[in-house]
């Protein structure tokens, strides 16, 4: 008799601790009003969309020698560039390119024996500042976002 009672009240436990789950889960209605009922999901707004990517636009590799005032030849710089620019711009750039690489080219030509003369090693930073600038004067503000190196190399002589 004893154990009859065990197994009723463990029946009996476990179809109200079954009905308690279902109405939790809204599959039956609470009839009890009971007041039991799981969070909703609240819709989340969905995410922005990501920014556009930058276009790329690569630069012919160029070498730029630094002849100083003696006129002896000082080292050569090898450039190898890489302009990222406004998504949908990498048309106009390339429209200039011709133009762009001889700017870049007859910029660092003039600047660098300049540099040159009152620092012995190269900044890139101020290199890559200059280089944007002259990029934004051939192909117009705001095309241009920023000036990449592939590869820089410095070969003294």
């Amino acid at each position: 008799m004893k154990r009859l009672l065990i197994v009723v009240f463990a029946l009996v436990l476990l179809g109200g601790a079954s009905l308690v789950g279902l109405v939790a889960f809204g599959i039956v209605p609470d009839f009890l009003g009971l007041g039991i009922r799981m969070e909703e999901k609240v819709a989340e707004a969905p995410p922005p969309p990501p920014p556009p990517r930058p276009d790329y636009v690569n630069i012919a590799p160029f070498v730029v020698p630094i002849i100083l005032e003696n006129g002896r030849l000082h080292r050569q710089l090898y450039f190898d560039l890489r302009l990222e620019v406004q998504p949908g711009k990498a048309g106009e750039v390339y429209a200039r390119m011709p133009v762009l690489h001889d700017a870049f080219i007859r910029y660092l030509h003039q600047w660098y024996p300049l540099w040159m003369r009152d620092n012995s090693d190269i900044d890139l930073r101020e290199t890559k500042a200059r280089l944007r600038t002259v990029a934004e004067r051939v192909v117009g503000p705001g095309v241009v976002d920023e000036v990449l190196f592939i590869a820089l190399f410095d070969k003294p002589v």
